[in-house]
């Protein structure tokens, strides 16, 4: 396993290691990171899955409850993550295009995202 510490008699695991984003966030930044990374059906997919994502987003708010204000800021940060990767491959030479139509995806489909995640 990567990125794991571990002890030497057992496998018995101590710690993570996660150098990139290790840090102190928002709460519902790392909500939209993970909504980011884990609401698609698949990595190659530009949607996000509504059932994947409305099930994501009730999971969280079971222990964080979410009023439509903070749901709506949770979509914006949603597209600000893609924007983000964005700006991230501009600086490394990468394509564009599959990153681009994730996060304007995003914004063509906000209040589909909003719905599904319980704003009226």
């Amino acid at each position: 396993m990567r990125n794991t510490i571990v002890t030497e008699r057992s496998a018995r695991i101590l710690g993570l290691v996660d150098f990139d984003l290790a840090h102190v966030d928002a709460l519902l930044a790392d909500l939209a990171y993970s909504l980011y990374v884990s609401a698609r059906s698949g990595a190659q997919e530009q949607a996000l899955d509504l059932d994947r994502f409305r099930a994501l987003v009730r999971g969280y708010s079971s222990l964080f409850p979410l009023d439509s204000r903070r749901i709506r800021l949770v979509v914006l940060l949603l597209a600000s993550r893609g924007l983000l990767v964005v700006a991230r491959s501009l600086a490394g030479d990468r394509s564009l295009s599959q990153s681009l139509d994730r996060v304007e995806w995003v914004l063509d489909h906000r209040p589909s995202l909003e719905e599904a995640a319980g704003v009226a």
